[in-house]
């Protein structure tokens, strides 16, 4: 709720218009344009509503003290290590993200590391050296999913660095489903 997707789209790409920008606007994993897009149930979409999304902040316990731009929770600040590369492009459009989140006082402290640190084979993302990250994806039109999201294939040092489900997602269920798929 925190993020203005549309602002952040608008910022490198000034010359669409809002309704162009709409078909850029991710909902799930999936662009809108892909064969077996569905679109979440509106439980399941966050529109920009900084008021709400401040408003979740502090019944999670993450409050704004007085006079404080960071909110913390227990004495821990709200504070969130991004990476992403260098480009100036994710620069421009990450600069929009840090400020939206900022206004709800979640302080994010960003990286812009050359592409060969991120893709590296012992640094950035293999390493899972961050707390968010943004990188360019590119996928098939049926990529399977293990790699990516298989609880074997989290990168960690007890099984050599190996996978690419950077973000450390692990669902007994998908990954049977998924190993199921890969026979």
């Amino acid at each position: 709720y925190c993020t203005d997707r549309d602002a952040i789209i608008a910022a490198v790409y000034p010359e669409l218009t809002a309704e162009q920008r709409q078909t850029l606007l991710m909902d799930t994993f999936l662009p809108k344009n892909h064969p077996v897009y569905a679109a979440p149930a509106a439980d399941y979409q966050y529109p920009f509503n900084p008021e709400q999304g401040r408003q979740l902040l502090d019944d999670a316990g993450w409050t704004l003290p007085d006079g404080a731009s960071v909110r913390s929770k227990n004495g821990m600040p709200l504070v969130i290590r991004f990476v992403t590369t260098n480009s100036q492009f994710r620069q421009v459009w990450s600069a929009v993200m840090i400020q939206n989140l900022a206004d709800c006082g979640i302080r994010i402290t960003p990286t812009y590391a050359p592409a060969y640190w991120l893709f590296g084979n012992t640094t950035g993302l293999v390493r899972r050296e961050f707390e968010l990250g943004a990188f360019a994806w590119v996928a098939q039109p049926s990529p399977g999913g293990l790699i990516r999201y298989g609880c074997d294939y989290i990168p960690a040092a007890e099984n050599g660095w190996r996978g690419q489900n950077y973000m450390g997602w692990c669902n007994l269920t998908a990954n049977a489903a998924l190993l199921q798929i890969d026979k």
